[in-house]
């Protein structure tokens, strides 16, 4: 028993967190978000119960040491707890809104899901396999979504065989199509970014195979962020693209005309593409309206809860008392704001000065990476695009489950890549491991607990309103 533990790669195991984009749940109301929420909630009960069996067998773990992540953990979950505890609907803010279950119970396992990640693509033994396995893991769900989205806007739906809820825009398995956008940024960072590396290392084609492999790779995913017709993800990729050519330009200091033009060359024209893309999509100005009205009458809300904010998932009771009819000229009157529409609002409004600055932590991180020169690797500048196009779109959006644990596995990527962290691995004794054991054991629980009521729930009210639609 302890040699079959010492072969086997748990991690792999964690890596059925990744198929979250392909659940959904046809016997639900809400048959992605929450469905979504399960799976991931699920596998990570089924993954802490193996390291749970682990640890009894071994007798040792494995903890990081960087003071500056402990700082920003205590500092995350100080806002929370803050924010929680001071508002206006605790137990809303405890588990979030129906809509969206965005609230401080997810978030816990948000927090659980980074230090996971963060030792198997940061500070496991076999980091560079496991961060090519999650990339690539990542680009062919990145496939699959795209294809099934570019059939959806041919009118064929072989998965959900239903109307399309958005006319002329897909959104596959994401639920809406600004969701399927925003998560598309993430596998078409790595495509591209590969593209270009082979493209830039065999100006010869010598390697033809793999350069076409990325190329077919990248027109598919590009192709399917282009039927959702977001603009805020095309425009996010753009830009992120665009800041590590600039980078590559900067640092590898390619005076030669023809170099310096082999390497632009193809994100040029793929920026040309999107821009064009996303030019194309303005004849459609409504959400662009809807932002302008939700931002500029939420900001004035600021001063009503300045330090903590209302509390995670309040936006759309407060934003309720000082809205006026002017939304309703975009939108319909029977639809209620459950959020801005911009991450860095959300997070001041709901959680206050405090959070936000908390926030504007992990972007200043960001720029330093940049600024200082630490994007040397492949991988390194796959997760900066990754993360950096995520980040610019949800400024025009919002955030999912699904984007939230993809963009925290980015971050250990990235963390691995530029920053140095030490690896404390040490042998505990039974009590410890008895204690070790019992909370592993716990959480693990408590998460197929709150995943399973979740989707059960959401399944009993499906069946209930169509009983009572029934007249039954």
């Amino acid at each position: 028993m302890k040699r079959f533990f010492a072969l086997l790669k748990i991690e792999y195991i964690y890596f059925l967190v990744f198929l979250m984009p392909l659940v959904w749940n046809p016997f639900g109301l809400k048959p992605y978000e929450v469905a979504k929420q399960g799976w991931f909630l699920g596998i990570m009960a089924i993954f802490l119960a193996i390291v749970a069996v682990s640890v009894l067998f071994k007798k040792a773990i494995v903890l990081p040491k960087h003071y500056g992540l402990f700082t920003f953990g205590a500092l995350w979950a100080a806002s929370w707890i803050f924010s929680s505890v001071l508002s206006i609907a605790p137990v809303e803010s405890l588990w979030g809104t129906y809509e969206q279950m965005q609230g401080t119970v997810i978030n816990i396992f948000y927090a659980l899901h980074f230090l996971i990640s963060l030792y198997i693509l940061s500070l496991s033994e076999n980091r560079a396999v496991f961060v090519n396995a999650f990339l690539n893991t990542a680009v062919a769900i990145g496939l699959i979504l795209s294809v099934h989205a570019i059939l959806q806007r041919l009118g064929f739906d072989p998965l959900l065989g239903a109307p399309n809820a958005f006319p002329g825009r897909s959104f596959s398995l994401m639920g809406s199509p600004n969701g399927l956008g925003e998560l598309l940024v993430i596998p078409a960072a790595a495509a591209v970014v590969r593209l270009v590396d082979e493209w830039s290392k065999n100006p010869l084609f010598r390697n033809k195979r793999v350069i076409k492999l990325w190329l077919a790779a990248a027109i598919v995913l590009l192709l399917g962020m282009g039927t959702t017709l977001n603009r805020a993800s095309i425009v996010g990729l753009t830009i992120a693209l665009g800041a590590v050519l600039a980078y590559d330009s900067i640092t590898r200091q390619q005076h030669h005309f023809t170099s310096l033009f082999r390497r632009a060359l193809p994100w040029g024209v793929l920026g040309i593409v999107l821009l064009a893309v996303a030019t194309f999509t303005l004849y459609d100005l409504r959400s662009l309206s809807t932002r302008a009205v939700l931002w500029s009458q939420s900001l004035p809300l600021v001063a009503e809860y300045p330090l903590t904010g209302s509390g995670p998932a309040t936006y759309y009771q407060t934003f309720q008392t000082v809205q006026t009819k002017d939304i309703f000229l975009s939108e319909r009157m029977t639809d209620i704001a459950q959020n801005p529409h911009n991450q860095l609002i959300q997070i001041l409004l709901e959680r206050g000065a405090f959070g936000l600055a908390v926030a504007l932590i992990p972007l200043i991180f960001l720029a330093w990476v940049f600024f200082t020169k630490r994007l040397e690797t492949l991988n390194a500048k796959i997760s900066f695009v990754g993360i950096a196009g995520v980040t610019i779109a949800v400024q025009l959006g919002f955030l999912l489950s699904t984007h939230t644990v993809f963009l925290i596995a980015l971050w250990a990527v990235l963390i691995g890549e530029t920053v140095e962290i030490r690896r404390n691995a040490f042998t505990v004794k039974l009590p410890v491991v008895a204690l070790t054991v019992l909370l592993l054991l716990s959480t693990g629980l408590m998460a197929f607990a709150v995943g399973s009521s979740r989707v059960y729930g959401d399944t009993l009210l499906r069946r209930a309103l169509g009983v009572y639609l029934s007249g039954n």
